[in-house]
Formats: C-alpha cells, structure tokens, sequence
C-alpha cells in the first residue's frame, strides 16, 4: 500500500567543508544570542539603577558589539557553503596583459 500525500526527498550527504560551515555558523550564531542577552541585561540595569550607569552602559555596548560581530562571522561562515569551490577563470584580463606586453 502506497500513500500517494506523503512524499520522499531524497536529500544529499553533506560535504565536510559544508558541516564545518554549519557547525561555525550555529557557534556564532549562540556567541551572537549572548552578546544580545547582555545588552538586554545591561539595558534593564541601566534603568532599574541596582548598576552604576557605566557599568550599566558598559555592559549594554559590549554585549552589542559583540552580538553585531558574531552575526557578520555566522554570515560569513554559511555564505562559504554557497559559494563556489573555484573562481572562474576569464581571459578578458589575460588578453590585456599579453596585448600591452606584447606592444
């Protein structure tokens, strides 16, 4: 007996170069959720006043800046497994060289 609803994908193995990607992409990926945690934490302190406001303000900007960074390393860790093995290789530029070498 067949169900004709539930269908099957076949799904392909990942590459090494492909889990790297993922596994450095899902570390900075929590590195970012803990950057933007202490901001949170830095601004809720800021406002409840149990912090001094410079360590309050501290708290809320290094959390940010370390948030905005891991979420531009976790971008590009998996715009690796996009981007293609080789460059492609044109001759326009190779043409050029010899033309003016050549002169």
């Amino acid at each position: 007996m067949t169900n004709q609803i539930v269908t099957i994908h076949n799904v392909p193995q990942l590459t090494a170069k492909t889990r790297r990607a993922m596994l450095a992409g899902g570390f900075w990926m929590r590195v970012a959720f803990v950057g933007a945690s202490a901001t949170a934490i830095g601004v809720i302190q800021l406002f409840d006043g149990e912090w001094s406001a410079l360590l309050a303000l501290g708290t809320a900007a290094a959390g940010a800046a370390l948030a905005a960074l891991s979420w531009r390393r976790a971008h590009a860790a998996l715009s690796d497994i996009d981007a293609p093995d080789t460059a492609p290789v044109t001759s326009s530029g190779a043409s050029r060289v010899r033309s003016a070498v050549g002169a």
